[in-house]
């Protein structure tokens, strides 16, 4: 099984529904400003309809800090969604003037976009199911001093795994994708009926 995980600088969904996310400003390691995004209500599907629940999440130190539930209706099942729909757009900067007499820094502001277009593919066989997995989640803003002026820098991650690439076991609990000791991190899918 291959699975590559990217985190780049650059995830809310069908049903269409995800709680609104807030927003946290914190000091990330080296005193980093950053605005956290909340990526553990995002729910793709009707419950009511759905003959399975599969759930995506990631723990750091025991905490879950994403999580995608995703109700799923048949198979094969075929699924696009926004990871941050809520965040349509945002204020961004490329150039900050600044007033000679007064020494006002002024920022030249335009609406910017993030993309968190995923998508998720399975297919049933025999007792397993086979996935196709591309999400774009939305970590949050790092907040960079840009000529004395915030500037809010958007940090993706990306977690892909190509087709055919993936098999999840119906006997599992959780079965684990990917798990990174130093940060105590891990990874899982996990299903809840069946």
């Amino acid at each position: 099984m291959k699975f590559i995980v990217l985190v780049a600088t650059s995830f809310i969904v069908l049903f269409t529904g995800c709680a609104k996310n807030q927003n946290i400003i914190s000091n990330r390691d080296g005193g980093e400003k950053f605005e956290q995004y909340n990526n553990t209500n995002h729910i793709v599907g009707n419950p009511l309809s759905s003959i399975t629940t599969l759930v995506y999440a990631k723990e750091s130190n025991g905490k879950i800090v994403d999580k995608i539930t995703f109700y799923i209706d048949k198979f094969p099942y075929e699924v696009h969604f926004n990871l941050c729909e809520d965040m349509k757009s945002y204020k961004d900067f490329d150039t900050v003037f600044t007033d000679e007499k007064t020494k006002e820094k002024t920022p030249q502001y335009f609406q910017n976009s993030i993309n968190c277009q995923s998508t998720l593919n399975m297919t049933l066989y025999k007792n397993d199911l086979h996935a196709e997995i591309d999400f774009n989640l939305f970590e949050g803003f790092q907040i960079a001093d840009v000529a004395g002026v915030d500037k809010k820098l958007p940090v993706m991650s990306h977690f892909k795994v190509s087709p055919g690439a993936y098999v999840l076991k119906k006997t599992y609990d959780k079965q684990q994708i990917n798990q990174n000791p130093e940060n105590k991190e891990i990874t899982y899918f996990q299903l809840l009926k069946y």
